[in-house]
């Protein structure tokens, strides 16, 4: 199924994106989103109805500059749909659901996707509600072959979540304070810029639900002051502040690994991902 899968993505993508910058992309959308009415769309939802169902060609939505306060969904019967903005400071999908407010966690990202092939560049997702709120997602994703290129996920608690399926973020900007990116997709994160923020008092920062705001000891516990035996938390050629691994927890699950074994978790090896990341056109790096 898979090879069937990663076969019918190169056909019918390929040639249309992989040598298309951005720009090239905006100038050969099907459909266009603008604030203004320059488009024939006002919001991204709108757009989204007239793609049509489980298509196996790609649909380009250039949507344009602006904060687009809405609450997109990505149905699981939308297939190849790629959106490409402005700029990630420029095009943003933001809204302010949260937890707090009583949106469970799941429901309050602005911009959610389910439907497989999707491919988004050159835009921002932001969670308005503030740290005060707690978890108030930026974007949730689930679908498969899903690809982000040059984006912006802004939040403080839960930002970006990366719920299931293969993933694969690149030159990207993710902001937030607790477990900031979570989830259980299958994701690969590369020349991506992770910034943590200052959390609020009485509050630890962690960069993932596993932990890493980089104290020498590396990770939180789960329960008292340890972790289960069962986890596989491993750290390879780090560098800068923080990478020093000598006074690291001794927990069972924690390891330094060499780098044939960080080898499977690159794009190649993790994600098989050389055949439909080269398909939306945007860079990679297969091994290490």
């Amino acid at each position: 199924m898979e090879a069937c899968q990663i076969g019918w993505r190169e056909s019918t993508v390929r040639h249309l994106l992989e040598e298309s910058s951005s720009a090239e992309l905006r100038k050969k959308a099907d459909l266009v989103v603008a604030k203004d009415g320059s488009g024939k769309y006002k919001t991204i939802g709108a757009a989204l109805k007239a793609v049509p169902d489980k298509s196996t060609k790609t649909t380009i939505i250039y949507v344009k500059a602006g904060v687009f306060t809405e609450y997109v969904v990505v149905e699981k019967s939308k297939w190849n749909v790629v959106f490409v903005g402005d700029g990630m400071d420029a095009t943003t999908v933001a809204g302010g659901k949260n937890v707090v407010d009583g949106t469970p966690t799941f429901d309050t990202a602005p911009f959610a996707v389910m439907g497989k092939g999707l491919v988004a560049r050159d835009m921002g997702f932001r969670n308005t509600a503030g740290a005060a709120k707690h978890q108030a997602v930026a974007m949730r994703s689930s679908g498969d072959f899903s690809v982000f290129y040059r984006c912006k996920f802004d939040a403080f608690q839960d930002t970006l979540y990366t719920h299931a399926n293969r993933q694969f973020y690149r030159e990207c900007l993710i902001t937030g304070t607790i477990d900031f990116i979570f989830g259980n997709s299958a994701a690969v994160f590369q020349n991506c810029n992770i910034q943590p923020r200052p959390p609020m008092n009485g509050q630890k920062n962690t960069i993932t639900a596993q932990g890493n705001l980089i104290h020498p000891k590396g990770w939180l516990p789960w329960t008292g002051t340890s972790a289960p035996s069962t986890i596989f938390y491993a750290e390879c050629q780090n560098s800068g502040p923080g990478s020093n691994t000598q006074n690291r927890v001794k927990w069972k699950g924690l390891r330094t690994i060499t780098a044939s074994v960080a080898n499977k978790f690159t794009v190649d090896s993790f994600i098989s991902g050389s055949t439909w990341i080269s398909a939306a056109g945007v860079p990679f790096k297969g091994g290490l």
